[in-house]
């Protein structure tokens, strides 16, 4: 078995796919020196939480970037100087003052009541992708769903075209990949060009808001003042835009959902967090099962309707021969409104020692 030390999470091979690296380090050595860059990774959760509490001791105003053997080269800071905005640190990579002053203005635009307004916007997006996959039975999630989701979302937050979109993954993808430190001096040139094509984009975007103000993000970005009374200036507004909402609010929750799909279909007895108050219209009920012979243990499925096939619908389940199995489960208010029942469609469902009620067909 391969030691950690054999191991080297720089690896393109070891990133294709480094939870099993990741999980290794947890149980033998949460905080790890990496000996090929000096790097100290800290993968666990109890340790993680004491660091992040004490940011004035483990500070965050380094740029990985930065990070570099050669730095970050003149070529590139004269690629922004001459023709857009040398971004500042973000607010993951900066310390106070100036994190707690952005920290400040991001906190204002993701209110608990903010969110709940932009409920409809976030189900029509994720209904509207969803509709797209028409027909297939399988689908790339990343590329078909958890990429262009959050993408959509928050250019509509912050007032972007739709017409726009899709300029924005290579833009995204520029300003993310240098802080990976695995891509060549060449890409780091290209992607400050690109980035640079992104802030005149947003430049022109804030220029004319200044005129016609409207009720988004960029608008609210334009005219925060601080406690002092002080706005954000250009550089500022660019870094805000570019790093903080547009690259962060897409890469970090296009991850997010894709490991929390990765992690349902690991554990299905996790999905338990998301079978309450499940209701679809389409066929397959507010619970669907794809996978053959899943486990679901535990679990407390209520409030699921459909229109067609049960508030438990299990498809496919039969290839091999198994079961649907829920074990320990209260099955409560599964309502199928037109055909097939309460419980099951097109597959065989196996229920031990499980609470049924109120599953009407």
């Amino acid at each position: 078995m391969q030691k950690p030390e054999d191991m080297d999470l720089m690896d393109p091979a070891v990133q294709e796919c480094p939870y099993g690296y990741y999980a290794r380090l947890r149980a033998e050595t949460p905080v790890y020196r990496m000996p090929q860059t000096g790097f100290h990774l800290v993968t666990g959760f109890d340790v993680a939480r004491e660091a992040i509490r004490q940011p004035d001791l483990f500070l965050s105003g380094v740029s990985p970037m930065a990070l570099a053997d050669d730095g970050i080269p003149q070529e590139i800071i004269d690629i922004y100087q001459s023709g857009g905005w040398l971004p500042l640190a973000s607010c993951s990579t900066s310390d106070p003052p100036r994190h707690t002053r952005i920290r400040r203005f991001l906190e204002g635009l993701f209110t608990a009541e903010r969110v709940r307004r932009a409920t409809p916007l976030i189900d029509s997006v994720a209904q509207e992708l969803i509709d797209g996959f028409g027909d297939r039975t399988e689908v790339e999630f990343v590329r078909d769903f958890a990429h262009p989701m959050p993408m959509y979302i928050i250019a509509d937050l912050i007032g972007v075209p739709r017409s726009d979109i899709e300029r924005f993954k290579a833009w995204s993808d520029a300003i993310v990949e240098p802080f990976s430190m695995m891509i060549t001096r060449e890409r780091r040139i290209e992607c400050a060009r690109l980035v640079v094509e992104m802030q005149q984009y947003f430049a022109a975007m804030i220029a004319e808001r200044r005129r016609e103000p409207r009720d988004d993000m960029l608008t609210e970005a334009i005219e925060f003042r601080d406690t002092d009374g002080s706005g954000f200036d250009m550089q500022e507004l660019i870094t805000i835009l570019t790093i903080d909402l547009l690259a962060s609010g897409n890469e970090t929750t296009t991850a997010a959902i894709s490991s929390g799909m990765k992690l349902l279909l690991a554990s299905p007895k996790i999905a338990n967090c998301v079978f309450e108050d499940n209701v679809t219209t389409g066929p397959g009920g507010g619970v669907c099962c794809f996978s053959s012979s899943p486990l679901f243990e535990g679990c407390v499925i209520r409030n699921n309707a459909a229109l067609r096939g049960g508030g438990v619908w299990v498809a496919g389940i039969a290839q091999d021969g198994g079961f649907a199995q829920f074990d320990q489960c209260v099955i409560s208010f599964n309502d199928a409104a037109a055909d097939g029942a309460g419980i099951g469609n097109e597959g065989r469902v196996l229920l031990t020692g499980c609470f049924v009620e109120s599953n009407i067909a």
